[in-house]
């Protein structure tokens, strides 16, 4: 017994008419996605990227400290009691910091082994400052490759041999490192 199905397809015109129409749809929707995604993604963008590197620091127990680029800096003292074991209240620890990106960096605050200090233009107790290739700055503003360093006059004594945490913060973000008291690194 055989039994013959009769079986009907989709004319060819008429399939190709769906595949053509389904096509023109599945475009259309990727498009619309995409250019909405796009806008949304531009506008969503941050203006900048801030990149702050620690090059070095400067955190021994002695008077004699150069700055990132090798010159001593005029108007600051160095260091209250030499030779004491500790880094004393009015000793500074110098901090090297370069901005490795394209747009200028606002320094807001710098906080120290859980001290935060204000900014001084001069050398002043408990406050920091920051050198550029020319001596002490009056802003805090670093501008894009420019290395300064960062001049801690401390509130509070810290032994030798212990660390200090420095936190910088700036208009977008926050940069930190160990420093170890009693040593020099860059």
């Amino acid at each position: 017994m055989n039994h013959t199905t009769s079986r009907r397809a989709v004319a060819p015109v008429i399939a190709t008419i769906l595949l053509v129409a389904i096509a023109v749809v599945g475009g259309t929707l990727v498009f619309t996605f995409s250019s909405g995604v796009f806008n949304e993604q531009q506008l969503n963008t941050p203006a900048a990227i801030e990149s702050l590197i620690i090059t070095g620091y400067d955190a021994r127990d002695t008077a004699a400290r150069l700055a990132h680029n090798g010159t001593s800096v005029s108007g600051v003292t160095g260091v209250a009691t030499p030779g004491a074991g500790l880094l004393a209240a009015n000793d500074e620890v110098w901090i090297f910091v370069q901005n490795a990106g394209t747009n200028p960096i606002d320094i807001v605050t710098v906080t120290f082994a859980g001290t935060e200090y204000p900014f001084s233009a001069t050398a002043a107790s408990s406050t920091y400052n920051i050198a550029d290739n020319s001596g002490l700055t009056s802003d805090q503003v670093l501008e894009a490759g420019e290395e300064a360093t960062i001049i801690v006059d401390l509130a509070n004594p810290i032994k030798i041999g212990r660390s200090g945490l420095v936190q910088i913060s700036t208009g977008s973000g926050e940069f930190s490192e160990k420093i170890q008291i009693g040593r020099q690194l860059g």
